[in-house]
């Protein structure tokens, strides 16, 4: 498994394949020796700045610091991993439930994180691209100024996220829960979603484009959002608030409303061809 003291370990047989002394590395690095010893030894971690000093100067590529050897050990029960600051490229972490959901500042580039637990998820700021999280546990998860593309999240229950000043991209949420999650200030464009859960979903200040969602909307909020060639298909939204929101370049087609769903779709100038109101 991976933590700091699989990294550290990682430095140390590096450093000494290349025969080159705590003190060596310290004065190439400009940290003290002190410092690359806490790193062997497994008591702190190298961030992303100096995991790229680290491979140039040792003659590795950065992705030996993220891969496993054939000898790590799986440990379940161990402490809770610190993965922010770093490059994750091809690793799978399916299944794995001490990962502790700090992942934020990083870029993750195909990986498989599916099944595993990671509720209360730090992502800020992070570059995910081309990786799995079906069937994860993202409860709580916090995606803030995130690019988020090309990834799947089939079945993934993303309840109770916060998501903020992020791109989220050509993704698949199929089947995904979103109940109680609030997006805001964030471009959402051509994913898929169907039989996704929208319950108690807040939307604000969104651009919606080139999606169509195939899946029901229950006691959600939508508040100044920009819908850009979008289609509800075979939706049935109940009790949906719409305030402020543009919804000129929205399509419904064999979608039923409830009442006052219907008159906040009028408000927002939707063209409710291809409704019908269930009492």
């Amino acid at each position: 498994m991976l933590n700091e003291h699989t990294i550290g370990q990682k430095i140390t047989k590096a450093r000494k394949a290349k025969d080159i002394s705590q003190a060596q590395l310290a004065e190439y690095l400009s940290i003290s020796p002190q410092a690359v010893s806490r790193w062997e030894s497994g008591d702190s971690l190298p961030d992303i700045i100096q995991l790229d000093n680290l491979a140039m100067y040792l003659g590795v590529d950065l992705n030996y610091f993220s891969s496993f050897d054939e000898d790590d050990i799986l440990d379940r029960n161990q402490k809770p991993l610190n993965m922010a600051f770093s490059n994750w490229s091809n690793n799978d972490f399916s299944g794995l439930s001490n990962m502790g959901g700090k992942l934020g500042y990083s870029n993750i580039h195909n990986c498989i994180f599916n099944d595993a637990k990671l509720a209360d998820a730090n992502l800020k700021a992070s570059n995910i691209n081309s990786s799995y999280f079906n069937k994860a546990d993202l409860r709580g998860a916090i995606i803030h100024a995130t690019q988020l593309i090309k990834s799947n999240f089939v079945g993934a229950d993303l309840s109770n996220a916060s998501i903020k000043a992020s791109n989220i991209s050509n993704n698949n949420f199929d089947e995904a829960n979103f109940s109680n999650v609030k997006i805001k200030s964030s471009k959402i464009s051509k994913n898929s979603f169907k039989d996704t859960i929208f319950n108690g979903t807040e939307l604000t200040s969104i651009l919606i484009k080139d999606t169509v969602f195939y899946c029901d909307f229950d006691n959600c909020t939508i508040i100044n959002c920009n819908f850009k060639d979008t289609t509800f298909d075979n939706c049935h939204l109940n009790n949906v608030f719409f305030k402020n929101s543009n919804l000129k370049k929205v399509h419904f087609s064999n979608c039923t409303v409830d009442k006052s769903t219907l008159v906040f779709l009028k408000s927002s100038k939707a063209n409710t061809s291809g409704l019908t109101v269930i009492n």
